[in-house]
């Protein structure tokens, strides 16, 4: 696949701006493949060219709280990578909680917990990150994401794998492990960014499972990720 070309499509077609289109690498335009409405044909035929199917794919393979990965080599090939758990009804979890309520975060996509620094974070292109033994961590305050009021208390950073991208997501409190049962989310509102399904925890409550790779696309575009 050709980066440049699926760069270019995605701007001819309105799916981003030429700025933001203009801050892609290679591997991030791939990814692009996977929006709604996306397709490199010139003419629709029976097969091809209408603009659906990997978005599908993609969202059911967030369903089961796994990721798709591509590696492709102009003129040589793609290659699709599909992870998802070995046990798909049941799902290792750290459990989160944002202004009153807990989330669910897949376990294996999870490296670390880390309290949150008392310096302010740097900034980068607009983006908060943090000096992590040597590496630069950018950040996403879920608050911020979730459209809340930024916390006056103490936060927490959890440290999330994306593919080979790592980045922190800045919450309020980590309550702890626990394996839940995946529900799929209700079809009304399937598809909807960052949310990979739901379930119910221990005390009986509702939890929805954050999709780590979706607020990690939201994190590349510029929405709703700086801190308030």
């Amino acid at each position: 696949m050709d980066p440049e070309k699926l760069r270019a499509k995605a701007v001819e077609k309105g799916l981003l701006t030429p700025e933001a289109a203009a801050r892609l690498g290679a591997e991030e335009c791939f990814q692009l493949i996977f929006l709604p409405g996306f397709s490199t044909k010139q003419e629709v035929t029976d097969i091809s060219g209408r603009g659906v199917g990997m978005d599908v794919v993609q969202s059911k393979i967030r369903e089961l709280s796994g990721q798709i990965q591509i590696q492709s080599e102009l003129g040589q090939g793609s290659r699709f990578v599909i992870r998802v758990p070995l046990t798909l009804a049941i799902l290792p979890t750290l459990l989160v909680r944002v202004d009153g309520t807990t989330y669910a975060l897949p376990l294996s996509r999870v490296v670390e917990v880390l309290p949150m620094p008392q310096q302010k974070p740097d900034y980068v292109d607009g983006q908060p990150v943090l000096d992590l033994r040597s590496t630069t961590l950018p950040l996403v305050w879920l608050r911020a994401w979730l459209r809340l009021e930024p916390c006056a208390n103490g936060e927490v950073i959890v440290v999330l794998q994306s593919g080979d991208f790592r980045y922190g997501l800045v919450v309020d409190q980590v309550r702890g492990r626990e394996e839940v049962v995946i529900k799929a989310l209700p079809k009304r509102v399937r598809g909807i960014p960052g949310y990979a399904g739901a379930t119910l925890i221990g005390d009986g409550t509702l939890s929805l499972i954050l999709d780590v790779d979706g607020i990690l696309r939201s994190m590349r575009s510029g929405d709703r990720l700086r801190r308030a």
